[in-house]
């Protein structure tokens, strides 16, 4: 036990970053993890059902925390906000799930990369944030890297693909809800509320398409469930420590750790295009945030000053 504590006394004397990098790498490990409990249990599960009982396995993770603070801190005045978000995400995680059971998993997560993308966009229309040129440019030139994975003419493009862009829109519209809902309520909260509208918007397909789980479907469930709410929880310590593009790099290594899952548990050669069109897409998505946090710096120093 002593070792122990010494363990993480010395984690703690590491400078913020060392630490935050540590956090964002777990949390890149957990990410890459989440294919494989969602290729498990969709084998035999409808996606749709796979999406519930992630909802559901998130709520009963939560739930215990707020049952020992008091249940009386679960209300909320964001109720409509919740089911619009819900509804979106829903439809999103959907495609999300069902295009890693269709395509290799580096071009998935390649075209997955277009989330922030999206949510510079979204943002500029809907809360007003500045898209100046700089951003617009590098937003345009990471679509660019859609068309390099995609290869309009060279290769058909499939329903796939185009289901899993539309679902990093929908992630993307989901997080511009959670901003808002945000400035009212706290992230357990957040967390809360979010998986038990997903759990509820999924909950009538689910039953009319049940299936029910065998055992590799359960242990499928139960890695997506506890990867999938590590994985989070792993950022959010990362990016508590340091600003979000200083460890934004890192989360690169999602492609070839995803890369590197296929090959291993399924025999799928990596696409160089996804590659080169995956670091298009995540340089542009980088260069966004560090102008975002640049210009949250210049704000901040104004309202000091």
């Amino acid at each position: 036990m002593s070792r122990l504590h010494g363990a993480v006394r010395r984690f703690e004397s590491l400078s913020p970053m060392t630490r935050a990098a540590f956090w964002c790498v777990l949390a890149t490990v957990m990410f890459a993890i989440v294919p494989i409990g969602v290729r498990m249990a969709s084998e035999t599960l409808p996606t749709v059902e796979v999406v519930c009982f992630r909802g559901a396995l998130a709520v009963l993770c939560v739930l215990p925390f707020y049952i020992r603070s008091g249940l009386v801190r679960l209300r909320t005045r964001n109720t409509k906000l919740y089911a619009a978000r819900a509804a979106i995400n829903g439809f999103g995680m959907v495609l999300w799930f069902w295009g890693m059971t269709v395509l290799p998993l580096d071009q998935a997560v390649a075209l997955h990369f277009t989330l922030p993308l999206f949510a510079v966009v979204l943002a500029a229309i809907f809360l007003g944030e500045r898209l100046n040129r700089g951003r617009l440019f590098a937003t345009l030139v990471g679509f660019a890297g859609v068309l390099v994975i995609l290869r309009p003419g060279a290769a058909p493009i499939g329903t796939a693909a185009i289901g899993l862009i539309v679902s990093a829109a929908c992630y993307a519209a989901s997080v511009i809800l959670l901003k808002i809902i945000s400035r009212s309520d706290e992230p357990g909260l957040t967390t809360f509320h979010g998986h038990l509208w997903l759990m509820g918007f999924t909950l009538v397909p689910t039953i009319w398409f049940w299936v029910t789980p065998d055992w590799r479907a359960i242990q499928g469930l139960a890695i997506l469930g506890v990867s999938g709410t590590l994985a989070p929880y792993l950022f959010a310590r990362a990016v508590r420590l340091v600003d979000a593009a200083a460890i934004m790099p890192l989360d690169f290594l999602r492609l070839p750790m995803n890369a590197a899952v296929g090959i291993m548990l399924y025999a799928e050669m990596p696409d160089l295009w996804a590659f080169a069109g995956g670091a298009i897409i995540f340089a542009s998505a980088y260069l966004n945030t560090r102008w975002e946090s640049r210009a949250r710096g210049d704000r901040g120093g104004r309202e000091q000053s």
